[in-house]
């Protein structure tokens, strides 16, 4: 199931009678109401559902009587964003769903002929393809929808033609790209490809053949390594060839899994000018490994998991991990020469656990251990200011990652709470009871650093409006 970021208005907030959330969803560039929005309700820390419903015809919604305690609530529906707050029982609530985003075009060749079978993606500033590309291939038309809030760049990786041309081809071209912004709904449409004209290359590897199976490659980018241009199996001689590639720098990656024995692994890095390339040498000795040490803070336990992803497109690329436990340094060894995304988390108990976003081993292994911290979760403490009626307003809480985002309801001296919070930066914005709360393009709150333990202070101003 594809996940989406949360962008949402909650406003006019009463306390409800003992147990019951009740109130209307709308659309939040049109204000129609929308029905059939799934509500899942749940109890912190606390397994299983207290409640599920859909908003009706009209976009209301009324729970049954439920136990007067906290309780998250979750608003999801197709090609909106997704909310959670977390809540004591309330009335009239009124919520407001950004619905996503779509880019559309077509694609030709120099004379305008339509270029059918083009692979066209969204890419965000990370590299990861977003959305779900519907595309006629016939007339060579695409587009791409359900793109959650945020900047997005266009992409061909082939052009679809009988013998497709590999390269990463960005809207409306490589030297100035151009960067799409979705803030709530936006429907972009006219992002025309015009295919460049000129020769293609044949780029053609090869490994050393004492290895008892064939080696997997894929051939990627150098400058976005996470998107796959080529893949198969090399010839029983260790060879492999990748036709009609287009003149840029590229990365071959190899692989060679054989039951039983460590995976062995290597990349060399190819630059396609004017002609083939013949015989490029893949060295399979580039096996790499790294250590770990925990070390853990009050009240949380004495292990956790670290778990290590590929930014390339290796094959195979499931994450490798490994067990942690507190001044026990831990390696993992046979890891491909990459550059791999850190996750680690605490396997029990309301706890994070951080390190370091990246980890290179595209040249060598790592030289020093890489520190875990298991740390008690974080808080903003927050008082809103500059508004006559604090309990109108809502806060909402956006990571920068760009995951599942939270709101939190002042009260009426503009208290508000955001508890539970993994360490980490975050953007924080108040919206009153008529504003949208799409975020204006350009203008994004600044960050907000939050630390483990204490709560953290925010003061949040706003400037009301006379009308």
């Amino acid at each position: 199931m594809r996940k989406v970021s949360a962008w949402v208005i909650v406003a006019c907030l009463h306390p409800a009678a003992a147990g019951v959330f009740a109130g209307r969803v709308v659309e939040d560039h049109s204000g129609n109401p929308l029905s059939r929005v799934e509500i899942r309700i749940t109890r912190p820390h606390t397994a299983g559902i207290v409640a599920e419903m859909e908003t009706d015809a009209n976009g209301r919604f009324r729970t049954p009587d439920l136990p007067d305690v906290e309780c998250i609530l979750r608003f999801s529906k197709t090609s909106y964003a997704t909310v959670e707050t977390t809540t004591r029982a309330r009335s009239e609530m009124l919520l407001r769903l950004v619905r996503c985003g779509a880019i559309a075009g077509k694609i030709a060749d120099s004379e305008g002929r339509p270029v059918p079978y083009a692979q066209v993606v969204a890419l965000t500033p990370s590299d990861a393809i977003a959305g779900t590309v519907d595309q006629n291939s016939a007339r060579g038309e695409y587009r791409i929808y359900g793109l959650p809030p945020g900047s997005y760049q266009v992409a061909i990786l082939t052009t679809g033609e009988n013998r497709p041309r590999r390269g990463v081809l960005i809207y409306p071209n490589n030297s100035r790209p151009r960067d799409f912004t979705v803030a709530g709904g936006e429907d972009y449409t006219g992002a025309d490809f015009i295919l460049p004209t000129g020769p293609a290359f044949t780029v053609a590897a090869k490994v050393d053949v004492s290895q008892t199976r064939p080696p997997i490659f894929t051939f990627v980018s150098a400058d976005r390594p996470g998107l796959r241009l080529a893949q198969g199996v090399g010839r029983p001689d260790g060879a492999f060839t990748v036709e009609d590639v287009l003149p840029g720098d590229y990365e071959l990656l190899a692989t060679v899994v054989s039951p039983g024995n460590p995976s062995v692994f290597g990349r060399a890095r190819v630059t396609v000018v004017a002609s083939n390339v013949e015989g490029a040498p893949v060295s399979l000795d580039q096996v790499r490994s790294a250590s770990f040490t925990l070390r853990t803070q009050e009240p949380c336990g004495s292990d956790a998991v670290v778990e290590l992803t590929a930014a390339e497109a290796w094959l195979p690329n499931a994450p490798v991990s490994a067990v942690l436990q507190a001044h026990k340094p831990a390696s993992l060894t046979g890891l491909a020469p990459a550059r791999y995304s850190i996750a680690a988390r605490a396997p029990r108990g309301n706890c994070y656990a951080t390190t370091q976003p990246v980890l290179d081993l595209t040249r060598d292994s790592a030289s020093q251990p890489v520190e875990v911290v298991l740390a008690p979760p974080g808080s903003i403490g927050g008082h809103l200011t500059g508004a006559a009626r604090p309990a109108d307003y809502v806060v909402v809480l956006m990571p920068r990652d760009g995951s599942l985002q939270r709101i939190a309801l002042p009260d009426e001296k503009g208290q508000f709470t955001f508890p539970d919070l993994a360490p980490g930066a975050y953007a924080l914005r108040a919206a009153g009871p008529n504003d949208r709360w799409a975020p204006t393009p350009g203008r994004a709150p600044p960050l907000t650093e939050v630390s483990a333990g204490p709560p953290t202070p925010l003061e949040l101003h706003v400037t009301e409006v006379s009308r």
